[in-house]
């Protein structure tokens, strides 16, 4: 028997390799454009309210990096809402914006997003917080946002609106007539306070234990005009009347200064700096309670369009004291609304009041 093979004529070959080729590129051209569909999220960050530490002066450095959860719109905060798995996801900063190494894109659904400062790898959604250590004030400035609502998938560049969630105590230190403290370093002791409490992402709320107190210090060097500025980062609730702050000279010269009595520093604000003057002349300590300021009272804001930005701007001549604030909208190019301090550099003999004849 004799087998007879029937040969495919040449141009059948190429009629069937060219609709090979073009469902490959078809293909190759919708998952192309796909890919180009979806963008992935970015952040557009601000800080409500201005002091001096590292993500003050210059509002964000390159690289600092926030923790990012993604979850279902309108639902709490929980492992069984969270989308993508997108659970303390880290975001860094390039210089405009925080983004992800590994993209993350939106889904079809409707997103909340929370998002924290300093990031830390964290088990649950519990942030921890020891302020043992004072060296580096901008490494305790705790910072959380919730304000990115209902986020539909075409919004990928999403603004985030911190708020801080310490207090600050700033000394402005002079030194006069005093050699032990103008030669070298100085540690300067701030006594028996909170160092240890829990921030809870879910709720945003802040737990301090009280129960757990201890000195904290932290070494400043004097400026050419004999003069340094000196913050200390502390829990809210703190009572900071009648402690005794510590000038520690490198020879062991202790010069004491005792804070005050004054109802406004027997429990410190969450956002809020309280300032001292410290004046150490002959090695006598004298000072006083100086200019403290809140965080910025602004009015709530939520699902902001990539078009909508919050606004701040500071005194030229004093950058912790806020000049105006504003809701803008980029389109339109108007604001929605305006708001202007009043403190009492700003009122001068003036008083604030509600009247309007």
């Amino acid at each position: 028997m004799t087998n007879k093979t029937k040969a495919i004529p040449d141009q059948n070959i190429f009629r069937i390799a060219y609709i090979i080729i073009a469902l490959l590129t078809f293909n190759s051209c919708q998952k192309t454009e796909t890919r180009i569909d979806r963008a992935a999220v970015l952040f557009t960050p601000t800080i409500v309210g201005q002091i001096n530490t590292q993500t003050t002066e210059s509002f964000w450095n390159k690289n600092d990096q926030i923790g990012v959860y993604m979850y279902k719109a309108d639902q709490p905060l929980a492992a069984i809402s969270l989308i993508d798995q997108v659970k303390n996801y880290p975001f860094t900063f390039n210089g405009s914006v925080f983004q992800s190494n590994s993209p993350v894109f939106l889904p079809n659904e409707n997103v909340d997003f929370i998002a924290y400062y300093p990031y830390k790898s964290l088990a649950d959604f519990q942030y921890p917080i020891n302020i043992s250590d004072q060296s580096n004030p901008a490494a305790l400035d705790l910072m959380y946002a919730n304000n990115a609502k209902n986020i539909g998938k075409n919004n990928n560049t999403v603004p985030l609106i911190f708020v801080r969630q310490l207090s600050k105590v700033n000394i402005k230190l002079s030194i006069t007539n005093t050699a032990a403290l103008e030669a070298n370093q100085i540690i300067v002791k701030m006594p028996a306070i909170s160092i240890q409490g829990g921030f809870d992402l879910t709720t945003g709320k802040l737990t301090v234990n009280s129960t757990e107190k201890k000195d904290v210090q932290k070494k400043v060097s004097l400026n050419t005009n004999k003069t340094a500025h000196i913050e200390f980062m502390l829990l809210p609730g703190e009572d900071i009347t009648g402690k005794a702050i510590k000038f520690i000279a490198t020879n062991g010269n202790t010069y004491t200064w005792t804070i005050p009595q004054n109802r406004n520093l027997k429990n410190l604000i969450a956002g809020s700096q309280y300032s001292f003057d410290i004046n150490i002349d002959n090695g006598k300590p004298s000072g006083g309670i100086g200019e403290s300021q809140a965080y910025l009272e602004i009015p709530k804001m939520s699902n902001l369009s990539s078009d909508e930005v919050f606004i701040q701007h500071f005194m030229p001549d004093a950058s912790d004291s806020r000049n105006y604030a504003m809701l803008y909208e980029k389109k339109l190019k108007m604001a929605y609304w305006v708001a202007y301090p009043l403190y009492n550099s700003v009122l001068g003999s003036g008083n604030r009041t509600d009247a309007w004849g």
